[in-house]
């Protein structure tokens, strides 16, 4: 579809469409350069396209491309984990004892080779 025209085409319907109008026939190019792309050219190349429910014998559907292809869209946030003033000096604490052993643990065994 050309859109060149689209000014002198939009006239004809009211103002608040003007925006959807533009928008409409982008849509249409769009389709069009994307169907060309995958090689449906003429009309006879839309006469090979099959339409079924079916593909060896299991049942097919648009459902579930749909929910893969959405599924990508909700946002995955990670859960806020939220300790309080002390839990979190008692979570350091504690680490830094461990830390602070398993450090003299590894000086006494290399100091005692």
């Amino acid at each position: 579809p050309d859109c060149s025209g689209l000014d002198a085409e939009s006239t004809k319907y009211p103002a608040a469409e003007h925006a959807n109008i533009a928008g409409y026939c982008f849509d249409g190019a769009y389709i069009d350069v994307l169907l060309d792309g995958y090689g449906f050219k003429t009309n006879q190349d839309w006469q090979k396209i099959e339409f079924v429910s079916k593909v060896a014998g299991t049942s097919v559907s648009w459902a579930l491309g749909y929910v893969i292809d959405a599924s990508g869209m909700i946002q995955s946030l990670a859960p806020k984990i939220d300790l309080g003033q002390a839990a979190f000096i008692g979570s350091v604490t504690v680490l830094s004892i461990v830390f602070l052993a398993l450090l003299g643990i590894i000086i006494y065994v290399v100091l005692k080779q």
